[in-house]
């Protein structure tokens, strides 16, 4: 009944949304390459090792600075921001690099950052009712966006011959990241609004940063 979670949910589900999209069509070509199973077991495997390594030293130092810096709010736009930039470079470019491009970036901003402002995001919610609205919001409302857009990419895969790699053109799929980008980017940013009302009604929270 408080607008303040709901914007939390609207949020949780356009990023779990994002998310599906930017694996699926990065996965759905790699998977394709014709590397065999030996090869891409090593392509994923290098992949992650890179990424988490590179992302964990921008969390150790880096993170930090920027939630100092941003605050709360600033510190959540980040992840979407980039999304949106990267999910209009897809659209433009197309290529296997480009799909590369954003998921290092989706995965390694989510992990090194935006996962850690994320948790603080609860902090103004009531902390009888907390716990509550966290299941909600990352569990139930990120599992039925997830749900959605699993249905879509399901009814799109049944219409294609799967075994053909030149049938699996995932562009389409960078044309609804862009939507679902801009209203994650669009929801995060009025979620200052609710910041405030929060903080004037509860003291306890004060010290999180808008």
């Amino acid at each position: 009944s408080k607008r303040y979670a709901r914007m939390l949910l609207l949020i949780s589900m356009a990023g779990a949304l994002a998310g599906l999209f930017i694996d699926f069509q990065f996965y759905a070509p790699a998977s394709t390459a014709r590397m065999g199973s030996k090869g891409n077991a090593n392509f994923f495997a290098n992949f992650y090792i890179m990424l988490n390594l590179g992302f964990l030293i921008l969390q150790l130092f880096a993170a930090p600075k920027i939630q100092d810096k941003l605050g709360l709010r600033g510190g959540l736009l980040i992840l979407p921001f980039a999304l949106l930039g990267g999910a209009t470079f897809v659209t433009a470019a197309a290529t296997a690099l480009s799909r590369s491009v954003l998921k290092v970036t989706e995965g390694g901003l989510k992990s090194s950052i935006h996962r850690s402002i994320w948790e603080q995001a609860f902090i103004p919610v009531d902390r009888s009712e907390r716990s509550v609205v966290k299941v909600f919001v990352d569990g139930i409302g990120a599992r039925i966006a997830e749900g959605i857009g699993a249905s879509l990419l399901f009814v799109w895969i049944m219409r294609v011959d799967a075994s053909d790699p030149s049938s699996l053109n995932t562009g389409w799929i960078a044309w609804l990241l862009l939507p679902t980008a801009a209203a994650w980017l669009w929801l995060t940013r009025n979620l200052r609004t609710d910041l405030a009302g929060e903080s004037s009604a509860a003291p306890a929270v004060a010290p999180v940063r808008e």
